[in-house]
């Protein structure tokens, strides 16, 4: 992980945030093709040099980090939206929003 998500990560578990979700989303649009949101609680002293972006990596990199947090985090999510579901009539991302929240917010509690 880059360390300015390590720094980010640590002032809001400085602030009594200890359970924080990584979220992102990857995809086409709705033009195009679905769009895959997805959200990850890694434990805390987690330290993978490699993780980022989904869209900085390399495909090898990807495949290695989705096996690695399948089995290593805490929580992980995935929620699926069709081409037709994404679209608002609008071509901004803001629209995926609700989406990345929804799957952040799928059930988990801490073990």
């Amino acid at each position: 992980m880059r360390e300015a998500l390590y720094a980010f990560d640590h002032a809001w578990r400085e602030k009594g945030f200890f359970v924080l979700a990584g979220v992102d989303e990857a995809g086409r649009g709705p033009w195009a093709g679905p769009v895959a949101a997805a959200a990850v609680i890694l434990r805390p002293e987690t330290r993978w040099p490699e993780l980022n972006d989904s869209k900085k990596l390399s495909e090898k990199t990807r495949e290695s980090l989705f096996d690695r947090i399948r089995g290593d985090a805490l929580f992980h999510a995935v929620q699926l939206v069709p081409p037709r579901s994404s679209m608002n009539g609008t071509s901004s991302r803001p629209r995926f929003w609700p989406w990345r929240r929804r799957c952040a917010r799928s059930a988990w509690s801490p073990p």
